[in-house]
């Protein structure tokens, strides 16, 4: 059974205000000699402005709009946005749960990514972090359940708490050799990670880092580490092989790892990191293209079977199937050293059901009983083709639309369930402030509770979300 760990993303939950002055579409403050936009009413394909007011706009979102990105609370208008190169910052929360979010362009301009920046932002499914990042805030990603690849720069020196925590499409990714730690939960639940690369550079691994990775099979861990939190590679469930420097011998159970994982190597030993590279091969030969006698053997045995189990997806029949051979509704059976056809033709009312028309047996003769050819060929005919035509069309056309009111109906039933989570979710936090307010630590813990619990159901119906709606034919015969 597989464990899934759901770390909480606390965001402020301050009132909805409207602060600052408004230019068309855009609500902004000037703060540090720059706009900051903080609210937007624009909608689909957004281009942010670089001058609002005559001020440069530096910044998108500041995080005083608690659970509401700058276009609103989990927005569903916006598919896609661009960036200016004037900005230097994105905010805390700034594009939090825009929902049909496809599409971001980041330019070079940017140094930081805030807290909560693109979190629960699930139909993105790749991004391109410019190189002149240099953070990536906590939450930064969270939730992005659609996300399968982005690329961090060298100028990336920090991936904070949580940033692609239950990014559950997320496939592989590559720690540049700028980065010098990697927070709490920073990939936790990323249930399809299989392979991440771990640079020099990086000192230290938080608590939960790796936890609930289920697809991650060996990892290494370099001598610059001189830190890793508890539980961070906890319920790795396929994980085999780990190599750690010999500093973490007596601290490795703490890791959620155990001795049957672990190989421990001492980096000031040129024969002990001789044998990690003998090991990592000995682990995982077919990494490198190799095999043993009995994977080569089973590999063998299974190819043979293969083709010996179904000789026909092959190109390949038998001596019985090459004397009656069966195409469709066409028999061409042997008879001493001439062959015969046999044929039918089908007819139909709904081009669902179909019944025998009429069948033939044609005889041939005269071939060649030691090699001889033979096909069919269609008459050139126009009687009756443009009728079926018409049939033919409409049919496809009744088809497509039975498909597209079912999908509609999918999709509207699994966006109200992921309304009424966000819902919850809310009313859930809010509960907690007001219990906090209070002082009640009773009242406190049941709300909190409740936030888990609404939390839980959000993330299960966000990754539900992402599942296609029904494609099942209405028809199969067209």
């Amino acid at each position: 059974m597989r464990k899934l760990l759901l770390p909480a993303l606390i965001l402020s939950a301050y009132p909805l205000v409207s602060l600052g002055a408004v230019q068309g579409q855009w609500t902004y403050i000037v703060e540090n000699d720059g706009a900051t936009i903080i609210e937007s009413t624009a909608t689909g394909d957004v281009t942010i402005p670089s001058v609002l007011g005559g001020y440069t706009v530096k910044k998108v979102g500041n995080g005083e709009r608690g659970l509401y990105s700058i276009f609103g609370q989990s927005n569903t208008s916006v598919t896609s946005v661009v960036i200016p190169n004037s900005v230097t910052s994105i905010g805390d929360q700034a594009f939090f749960s825009c929902i049909r979010l496809t599409s971001i362009i980041i330019p070079n301009s940017v140094t930081s990514i805030g807290y909560g920046a693109f979190g629960s932002c699930y139909r993105l499914t790749t991004i391109n972090i410019p190189n002149g990042v240099t953070s990536i805030g906590d939450g930064a990603f969270q939730v992005c359940t659609g996300l399968t690849s982005i690329t961090i720069p060298n100028s990336v020196t920090t991936i904070g708490n949580r940033a692609f925590a239950l990014c559950y499409s997320l496939t592989s990714i590559t720690i540049p050799n700028s980065v010098t730690s990697i927070g709490d939960y920073a990939f936790t639940s990323c249930i399809t990670l299989a392979s991440i690369t771990i640079p020099n550079s990086v000192t230290s691994i938080g608590s939960s880092a790796f936890h609930n990775c289920q697809s991650i099979t060996s990892i290494t861990i370099p001598n610059s580490v001189t830190s890793i939190g508890n539980e961070a590679f906890l319920y790795c469930t396929t994980l085999s092989s780990v190599y750690l420097p010999v500093r973490f011998e007596a601290t490795y159970q703490n890791f959620g790892l155990t001795s049957a994982q672990v190989i421990l190597y001492d980096a000031s030993n040129p024969a002990s990191i001789y044998l990690v590279g003998q090991q990592s091969v000995i682990n995982n030969p077919s990494a490198h293209n190799l095999y043993t006698a009995t994977q080569y053997t089973a590999n063998f045995n299974a190819g043979k079977d293969s083709i010996l189990n179904s000789p026909n997806s092959n190109g390949l029949y038998t001596t019985s199937q090459i004397q009656d051979m069966s195409m469709g509704g066409l028999v061409l059976t042997k008879n001493g050293n001439g062959f015969t056809l046999n044929y039918s033709i089908e007819k139909s009312n709904d081009l669902g059901a179909w019944t025998q028309y009429q069948s033939f047996t044609l005889p041939l003769s005269g071939l060649s009983p030691d090699k001889a050819f033979v096909r069919l060929k269609m008459a050139n005919s126009s009687s009756g083709s443009s009728s079926q035509a018409a049939a033919e069309a409409a049919a496809r056309a009744a088809l497509e639309a039975a498909r597209a009111a079912l999908y509609q109906a999918e999709q509207a039933q699994r966006e109200a369930i992921l309304n009424d989570a966000q819902a919850n979710l809310a009313a859930a936090q809010a509960n907690l402030a007001a219990a906090q307010a209070a002082g009640d630590p009773a009242a406190q813990a049941a709300a909190q509770a409740n936030l888990e619990a609404a939390q839980a159901n959000l993330a299960i119906a966000q990754a539900s979300a992402q599942v296609p709606p029904s494609a099942t034919p209405v028809g199969s015969n067209l």
